[in-house]
């Protein structure tokens, strides 16, 4: 059998291959015999074959490449890791953007004490690892096949590459200080602090603008702090929580509004269901982290100039974030200001969702209007919330609300035919027109994406099974295929699509014409994973196997059509 996967993005092509990993004894034999790639390009005329990338294989202990002029592998074994002896090392051999290689590895923290994981009855107790995190890096040099680490910083850390510094807990004469990884930026030696002891992890730092204070809380621990660099001092904010019958909070995203000013929000996974919240806090004032939000209904969403959080529902004033609402407070929108402190609560006629953005620029949405006491939508209401705006779109049979196009000119709807039968219609939003002709299919759509302004997919939601619509003067047209990665697999100018044929091959549509032309075979056994690079090239890896795929070629490809 044969597959195929069109990968996300441009250096995901170059991660996948980096990471594969063996098990660690591998030896010679286990090392994969490239593939010809006559047996993939057999047409000479729809692609160039413009560079043969480096074949690599690598596991925790070794990488081997492919020497083409050779016809050989050749092994070469990792340095030593100097913290192995009392931390979990796991080495990554990467290839990064601009074709150097780096060896990088990360350190688990074995759980010691006060990290027991109580399940609920009748589940396991666990003790997960503490944390991970990046300890050393070495360059890989292929022509001599040496390893030369990176230059320590924050004691025996090795130095980040930019753009992949972290904000850790370094340790100096049995003192705990704060240290960034990348750009040497420290703190003075921390207080002792209740709960924290070395190695300590940070749990979602975060920066100020004008980089003089850094917000964090620690693994494990519910406190919130901030360092201010210039004053050298460290301020606690507070402790988040939630309820006494909750657990800590998970996942704290932690934000400046200022450079005076924090704000967190997240959510905690409860037996309850999800329980949303939202803190805020002045960054230089100790134990003033208030809780502004916390409902059980995730309805809290970001705005801009100036930071708010939008809601539909209750008044901060609730007495209880469990209480079911009634009519009139369900459909009541709240913008909360973290910098005033006020919660602005308005109604909009018939409106009682967030709605889709409409990308045109106007900042208008579109939700669906339902009936008192209906579950069949009669309408789309097109509203916004600043100019009062608000117009009724009748549309017969309507089911759903898909995508809106990124120009803001379509919008996907599914129309209901009875007799659980559905059709995929496109609504023009600038004549409140249906397009014709309408498609019907199994099932209302799982998936809609658009790719450009004038095609989208739909998902099926069977393996295989996927529709590209494209729209122009005469209406829409519909082609079936693999284009289940659609995304990943367009041109930079969205004027044609890599896609895999029923018939074992892979294809570039040209979106304008629907006309399609074989780029490769896919041979049986043989996974090909492709992407269209932002150069216009395309990126072309062979692979075998699932769990322990081994890549058996990489080229990078120039299209002729």
């Amino acid at each position: 059998m044969f597959s195929f996967h069109l990968l996300m993005g441009k250096l995901t092509f170059f991660f996948l291959s980096s990471l594969l990993l063996l098990h660690p004894e591998a030896r010679q034999a286990d090392l994969p015999i490239p593939i010809d790639p006559k047996e993939i390009f057999t047409s000479s005329n729809a692609v160039k074959i413009v560079e043969t990338l480096p074949l690599y294989v690598a596991d925790q202990k070794q990488v081997s490449f492919y020497n083409y002029e050779k016809q050989q592998w050749f092994t070469y074994l990792y340095p030593k890791f100097p913290l192995a002896q009392r931390e979990i090392p796991t080495a990554y051999f990467t290839e990064n953007p601009d074709g150097s290689y780096m060896l990088k590895v990360d350190y688990y923290i074995p759980c010691t004490d006060n990290c027991e994981v109580a399940g609920g009855e009748g589940d396991i107790d666990f003790t997960p690892p503490r944390a991970a995190f990046t300890r050393e890096r070495w360059h890989f040099e292929l022509t001599t096949g040496q390893f030369t680490p990176f230059e320590t910083i924050c004691g025996d850390y090795a130095r980040a590459i930019k753009g992949e510094g972290e904000w850790v807990v370094a340790t100096s004469n049995s003192k705990l200080y704060l240290c960034n990884t990348e750009t040497g930026q420290s703190s003075k030696p921390l207080p002792a602090i209740e709960g924290v002891s070395a190695p300590a992890i940070l749990r979602y730092p975060a920066l100020s603008a004008d980089g003089h204070k850094l917000a964090f809380t620690f693994y494990y621990l519910t406190s919130v702090w901030v360092y201010d660099f210039q004053q050298n001092k460290l301020i606690p904010l507070g402790s988040m929580s939630t309820s006494a019958i909750f657990t800590p909070l998970d996942y704290p995203v932690i934000d400046w509004i200022d450079n005076e000013r924090i704000v967190i929000e997240g959510a905690t996974n409860n037996y309850g269901g999800d329980e949303y919240y939202l803190y805020a806090a002045d960054a230089s004032v100790e134990d003033n982290l208030e809780l502004f939000y916390h409902r059980f209904v995730p309805y809290l969403s970001k705005l801009t100039n100036p930071t708010r959080f939008m809601w539909i529902g209750d008044s901060l004033e609730a007495e209880s974030p469990e209480a079911t609402p009634d009519q009139t407070q369900e459909c009541t929108f709240h913008e909360f200001n973290p910098l005033t402190k006020k919660d602005m609560a308005y109604q909009i006629a018939d409106v009682c969702s967030q709605g889709l953005i409409i990308t045109d620029g106007s900042n208008d949405r579109l939700t669906l209007n339902y009936p008192h006491e209906s579950n069949t939508p009669q309408s789309i209401i097109r509203f916004n919330r600043k100019t009062g705006f608000h117009q009724e779109i009748p549309v017969e049979n309507l089911l759903g609300l898909g995508e809106v196009s990124p120009d803001g000119h379509y919008v996907v709807v599914s129309i209901d035919q009875g007799q659980q039968d559905f059709q995929v219609a496109v609504l023009d939003l600038q004549t409140n027109m249906r397009l014709k002709p309408f498609y019907p299919t199994p099932k209302q759509y799982n998936y809609v994406e658009w790719i450009g302004n004038h095609t989208f997919r739909q998902s099926l939601g069977e393996p295989n099974s996927t529709n590209l619509y494209s729209i122009s003067n005469s209406g829409v047209s519909v082609q079936s295929g693999d284009f289940s990665y659609a995304s990943g697999g367009a041109s930079p100018d969205k004027r044609f699509l890599l896609y895999a044929s029923n018939h074992g091959t892979i294809d570039i549509l040209n979106i304008d014409t629907f006309q399609s032309m074989t780029i490769a075979q896919i041979p049986n056994g043989i996974t090909i994973g492709a992407v269209w690079g932002s150069d216009g090239l395309i990126n072309i890896s062979a692979s075998q196997g699932d769990y322990d795929a081994k890549t058996l070629g990489r080229w990078r490809v120039k299209f002729n059509g």
